[in-house]
């Protein structure tokens, strides 16, 4: 817990930060308002249109920001139900989403299998994994994309889902093992680079799945 509340610190930072630099803004833009105003005189139209419009801003990029910070921050999972309710809502928020995982055995419940189904025969599904699974070979027929890379010989260490991809507002779920429990971060590509770094590992390890599978084994 002490390792998720010092990773959190950044990203609270960052939020005091943006806070201050946008209350600064406003407050410069209220102090223009009312320069040179007196009680015999009115303000102009004008301005009282600026600090409307200021004030509106300031609102839409504060709530912006909060929505964004509370995405980023971490969230600890401790039972796989709990994994499973959170994957379901996220891949619930529609478009096209790849999964990289170890062997999706977060997935193997009814209703996960259902969506993943359905996702699939939408051609929304990109499955990444080291091998082959019975769910991912099931899923893969129904019209699901499907990499592996065995030949590596290797596994992440992360584990992290792409969803809304080809939207305007990408973004990336990433999982880490802390101990007994999963901590789990949300990223958007508005907001942080992990997404477009997520995006260039899942082209990577496609291009290495279609060589693998063209490169005719040895000695035949």
């Amino acid at each position: 817990m002490e390792a998720v509340a010092a990773e959190g610190q950044p990203m609270r930072q960052r939020f005091t930060k943006q806070v201050i630099t946008a209350v600064a803004t406003l407050g410069s833009l209220v102090a223009f308002f009312l320069l040179g105003w007196t009680p015999e005189n009115d303000i102009p139209a004008w301005r009282w249109i600026l600090l409307v419009i200021a004030v509106l801003a300031f609102g839409i990029n504060i709530r912006g920001d909060w929505l964004a910070y509370k995405a980023e921050s971490a969230k600890i999972y401790q039972s796989g139900r709990e994994i499973r309710d959170y994957m379901t809502s996220l891949l619930e928020r529609g478009g096209r989403c790849a999964i990289f995982s170890r062997d999706l055995t977060w997935a193997d419940h009814s209703d996960v299998r259902d969506l993943l189904n359905r996702k699939a025969r939408r051609g929304e599904l990109t499955l990444v994994l080291p091998k082959p699974t019975p769910l991912a070979t099931e899923l893969a027929a129904q019209g699901a994309s499907l990499f592996t890379y065995p030949d590596l010989n290797c596994e992440l260490r992360s584990r992290f889902t792409l969803v809304q991809l080809g939207t305007a507002a990408p973004s990336v779920a990433v999982g880490r093992p802390q101990g007994e429990t999963v901590l789990v971060e949300e990223f958007d590509e508005r907001t942080h680079p992990v997404v477009t770094l997520a995006e260039d590992l899942r082209t990577v390890l496609e291009q290495i799945s279609t060589r693998q599978a063209t490169i005719p084994p040895s000695g035949s």
